[in-house]
């Protein structure tokens, strides 16, 4: 239905994506995509960049009604005190 995403230029693994779905099972399903998604960039970063590792291991990809939000972040305990249960 509607998405913003924004990455890092590249040097590091930052990124924030908020996808909007038409329902909130769509949302679970595109859920599971994102861990794959996740997964593959620790798969690809492990020996290329290791310092970003913990970062993408900490992901924050959560899935409230309609919305699915992925964050990858330097500081993800501010991201997780910021958006709350």
């Amino acid at each position: 239905k509607d998405s913003a995403v924004l990455r890092s230029a590249g040097a590091t693994c930052e990124e924030c994506a908020v996808l909007v779905f038409t329902s909130g099972d769509k949302a679970e399903t595109a859920k599971g995509a994102l861990e794959d998604y996740v997964q593959s960039q620790i798969d690809a970063n492990v020996d290329y960049r290791p310092a970003e590792i913990p970062k993408l291991e900490s992901a924050l990809i959560d899935v409230r009604g309609e919305t699915l939000l992925l964050v990858v972040a330097n500081d993800q305990e501010a991201v997780e005190q910021y958006l709350g249960p």
